[in-house]
């Protein structure tokens, strides 16, 4: 992912959420449990052109090797920008672009894998 950061912009990103923590999920509706992690990364940018940050997201998402569908949802001025890729190793990845607050975030949240999101790995009775 670090290659599509730097392709949409090429400087520093906060970490809002590591990728390696796993978190509970639903394997399709109502289905059984299991857990997938998540992944995310923002910058601010008050100045973007959200047009040109669209297009590099795409272009490096592409380059990435993903399939990417591209929606502007909003009139005008106040219109944000989503750029969607969907793997089946990786799972969904966006980059949402919203040009009003400055601000550009990268999410990654992989498919639901059955088994535990985590709690006792370890426990005294399994010694």
């Amino acid at each position: 992912m670090h290659t599509v950061l730097m392709g949409i912009h090429q400087g520093v990103w906060t970490v809002d959420e590591y990728g390696a923590i796993p978190h509970g999920c639903t394997i399709g509706f109502g289905g059984p449990k299991g857990y997938a992690f998540s992944y995310r990364r923002s910058v601010d940018l008050p100045d973007m052109d959200a047009e040109q940050v669209s297009a590099a997201a795409v272009a490096a998402l592409r380059e990435a090797g993903f399939e990417v569908a591209s929606e502007t949802y909003g009139p005008g001025g106040r219109a944000e920008w989503s750029v969607i890729a969907d793997d089946e190793t990786l799972g969904n990845v966006v980059a949402t672009i919203r040009p009003t607050e400055g601000r550009i975030e990268v999410s990654v949240d992989s498919s639901c894998t059955p088994g535990n999101a985590g709690g006792n790995w370890w426990s005294p009775s399994r010694s």
